[in-house]
This record gives C-alpha cells, structure tokens and sequence, in this order.
C-alpha cells in the first residue's frame, strides 16, 4: 500500500479545467493530463463520472487491491500511470472539452481528438495512453517489433525494442545512419541518436513491476526501485522477460 500517494488522493489530487461553454450535467469528452508527458481522452455520459470512477479505481489500485473480482488485472495504462503521477508528485489536469450528444457522434469524435493528440505525440508531444493509440499508430504486423514502456534513463516512456525489431534493425547495419533509419520506421520516432537504440531493448530491463507497471531496470533486479515491491520470481526466456510463480 502506497500511503503517500493514497493522501495525495485523499487531497485535491487534480486541476479541474472546465473549457468555456461546457455544460458538467450533459454527456461530452474529457482529457487526463499528467503534467506534459501524457495524455488520456475518453468520454462519459455526465463529467461527473470520471471524477468519481477514476479515485474509486485509483484508491484500489494504490491499495494494492483487484480491479473488479472477476477481472482483478483489468486496469487500464491510464489507471496506472495516473497511480505513478501520484507516487511522483507530477501536476494531473482533468480537462473538461466539450459536450457531444449521442453515443454514435461521441465515438467519431473521441476518435477524432486521439488522431489529434497521436499527430502531436509524433511531433514531441505527450505520450498517448489510449489503447486505440497504440494500435493505430503503426501498422499491426510491426506492433510485435516494440513496445512502449518507461526508460529508467530517459524518464518517460518510448518504444523499447524486442528481439524481433532489434533484429530487423541489426541487419540493416553494420552502417549506424542505416540502421537508425530502419529504427525510425518500425518505430514512428525520429530517433537521432543510436546510443538511444542501443539501450531500448527489452532484454535489456526486467519485467513489469505487479503492483506500479513499470519495468524493473535489469532482468536481474530483484526490487522495483519505483514503488519497493518485491516480486515473488523473475525469469528470462528467448530474449524476453517475464514473472513466474
């Protein structure tokens, strides 16, 4: 139980930001941001829906508690990485956006806002953690090359390289400039330094912790320095790290 961050929530944990002409008691869309590093848009049938699931589900996941008995693993990037801002200190905006009536009219543009916010992502902005955003931003055959996660070195999440897409990149070599554009087009990211790839690799970190997600920083580390949690047993396998019994 992570007794910090469940005071902080206890607080006014977050900036509420109500865009001009924007009616709370009628259906709309909505933004989490956490400071300039992500972003979340999602939509609700009254705005104070979110204001009041999001601590109900953020207060549980802080106590270390199953999302729902029947689906104990079931929260969602956005719930983790809210906990994680939390655990940091780092400033979370709830942006109230507009209204939009009928469910048909609010999924084209929630849509919409997500196309916004990924163009953004691609040009530097936050990260997206919508879940369509990290489907649609590459082609599907490529999505098994990488996979987004936090660097402990760069302290925000990127594109970490599996072994598949570390071997597609390897054999575009041995020119560094080739390879650096063979990383730039399985990833999205215009990456210039090759230092950077070298150290976004999979095999290179541990498993996700259970109790915050993020990656422990080696295979081999036995605490997760982010939160203190000590996983029962860690494996390596292929290449790839994983949690065993």
């Amino acid at each position: 139980m992570d007794e910090a961050a469940l005071r902080r929530l206890s607080s006014d944990w977050y900036q509420l930001v109500v865009s001009q002409g924007v009616d709370l008691e009628r259906p709309g869309l909505y933004e989490w941001r956490i400071g300039e590093r992500a972003c979340y848009i999602g939509q609700c049938s009254s705005f104070a829906r979110p204001r009041r699931h999001y601590a109900q589900n953020l207060r549980r996941l802080l106590q270390g508690l199953p999302y729902r008995p029947g689906n104990p693993d079931g929260y969602r990037r956005v719930h983790r990485e809210l906990a994680n801002a939390l655990r940091d200190g780092f400033p979370i905006r709830l942006i109230c956006l507009e209204n939009v009536d009928g469910r048909e009219e609010r999924n084209r543009r929630e849509r919409e806002l997500i196309a916004e916010r990924l163009d953004a992502m691609r040009r530097g902005g936050p990260l997206v953690l919508n879940d369509a955003a990290r489907k649609d931003r590459l082609p599907e055959a490529e999505t098994t090359d990488y996979r987004i996660q936090y660097c402990w070195r760069c302290g925000v999440d990127v594109p970490v390289l599996t072994r598949s897409g570390w071997e597609k990149i390897a054999a575009a070599g041995p020119e560094v400039r080739a390879m650096l554009d063979r990383h730039n087009e399985i990833t999205g990211i215009d990456e210039t330094n090759f230092a950077a790839v070298m150290h976004h690799r999979t095999i290179d970190f541990g498993p996700p912790c259970e109790r915050c997600g993020k990656p422990l920083r080696t295979p081999q580390a036995k605490l997760c320095a982010a939160c203190g949690h000590r996983p029962s047993g860690i494996s390596t396998a292929l290449g790839e790290t994983q949690l065993t019994d």
